[in-house]
């Protein structure tokens, strides 16, 4: 059902559909006023003199307005350095929390193992959160737990 704007408030012009019985549908024009009632008017008759008011002027919109959405800056997953845990232990919280080949995982691995600190994934902050917290969740390398294992360092920063 289709309303076709109208100039008075008080009533509204509404093209509508019948339905009789073993024909098909006619139109059938409405017009519907402050209380809800609506009355049908013949197609092919006028509409009341009252429902028939000239249209008034709208006030123009402005949409020249340029509205430009702003982004959060990307935050990167560190990897920090840590001598204690294995490369294999790595390489395989890596793959469980990003789902990398394992060719990538042991670059990013040396990455940090060389330099200190590898940034090993960069996106939204909710989700850098999610992926470190996922990183710690996976706890320390169990075949390294007499030496003093601690969960991988990871944090997450802002980049540029």
């Amino acid at each position: 059902m289709s309303v076709a704007p109208m100039a008075s408030l008080r009533f509204r012009i509404v093209i509508g559909r019948l339905r009789s019985w073993g024909k098909d549908h006619r139109k059938a024009l409405f017009y519907q006023n402050d209380a809800g009632a609506r009355m049908r008017c013949h197609p092919r008759r006028r509409l009341p003199e009252f429902a028939m008011a000239a249209p008034t002027a709208f006030p123009e919109l402005d949409t020249d307005t340029d509205t430009a959405t702003l982004r959060q800056p990307p935050y990167a997953v560190i990897l920090h350095n840590d001598d204690i845990t294995g490369m294999d232990w790595v390489i395989l919280v890596l793959r469980k929390v990003f789902g990398y080949t394992v060719e990538k995982c042991f670059d990013l691995m040396i990455d940090a193992h060389e330099t200190g600190r590898s940034v090993v994934w960069v996106g939204a902050l909710e989700v850098a959160e999610l992926k470190a917290d996922q990183m710690i969740g996976c706890g320390p390398d169990p075949t390294a737990m007499q030496k003093g294992a601690e969960p991988l360092r990871v944090t997450v920063e802002a980049t540029e």
